[in-house]
């Protein structure tokens, strides 16, 4: 085990610890030194014969039973219920992730040291190819993937573009601002609406820190939209290679709707692609 503020050389040599996900190194090291609260991150070194042969992203939290149930008589029913849970994967990336071999001697030795942390143990955002024994598989959230060709607009029915049109031309009126680093002066702005969003939300998980924010400039992009001198909306992205992962969004949602913000976020995402291929 290696300690969670250990984050040497040991563990992931420079940029190359999931060189190959969008989400990698930074992304990870960014949550891990925000302080996000109810969270124990670590890293797990599987050796053979001394040699490293996987890094194994683990976490341990305690975990409500009615985080993914609707809101209603069940999700209420249920709020008593809590227990200590131990995943492989992060808490906020999208897909998980192992660094190295993927076997069942591998996967077995995780096991063996995360059942010693939690009576219950998972694998967060992984695929159904892992070679796990004795794992039952539950659906999890889904992901909207759109893949872009340059004459993405061009094939849609004549229909869908003037919808799209439409939406474009409602939110005229705002501004946009691409950022290249974190907007420092809107920090305390960003978080709130974050803040704002997330508690429209039927679910939640983990409460992000402003820090966590700063930290994810590196690895993110910002695009914020403004109405005037207001700030209403802002996204954050993770590019990489061919791939942009929407990643967060805050709104406030009494000047967005007027503008169909939320949509034209999407839109503005496309837009981005395809400017950048």
């Amino acid at each position: 085990e290696i300690p969670k503020r250990d984050w040497s050389s040991d563990v992931c040599s420079s940029d190359l610890f999931l060189a190959g996900e969008t989400e990698g190194r930074a992304c990870y090291l960014a949550f891990q030194q925000a302080g996000i609260a109810g969270f124990e991150v670590g890293y797990l070194l599987v050796r053979r014969d001394g040699v490293r042969v996987a890094v194994a992203p683990y976490f341990v939290t305690r975990y409500r039973a009615n985080t993914t149930l609707p809101a209603g008589v069940l999700k209420k029913l249920f709020a008593w219920l809590a227990f200590d849970i131990a995943c492989v994967g992060h808490p906020v990336t999208d897909f998980g992730a192992i660094d190295g071999e993927v076997s069942a001697e591998v996967l077995a030795a995780v096991n063996a040291f995360l059942f010693g942390r939690a009576g219950v143990v998972a694998y967060k955002d992984f695929g159904a190819d892992l070679p796990l024994a004795g794992f039952a598989r539950e659906p999890n959230l889904p992901v909207a993937r759109l893949a872009l060709a340059t004459d993405f607009y061009a094939r849609l029915p004549r229909a869908r573009r003037r919808e799209f049109h439409e939406r474009k031309r409602r939110a005229r009126a705002l501004r946009i601002e691409e950022c290249t680093d974190f907007p420092h002066a809107h920090a305390a702005r960003i978080h709130a609406l974050y803040l704002e969003t997330r508690a429209r939300g039927e679910m939640q998980f983990e409460m992000l820190t402003r820090q966590y924010f700063e930290r994810m400039a590196r690895p993110g992009r910002y695009v914020l939209y403004w109405e005037g001198e207001h700030l209403i909306g802002f996204a954050l992205s993770v590019c990489k290679g061919h791939v942009m992962l929407a990643k967060y969004l805050g709104m406030d949602y009494v000047r967005a709707r007027r503008y169909g913000l939320y949509f034209f976020m999407m839109l503005s995402h496309i837009d981005i692609c395809l400017r950048e291929g």
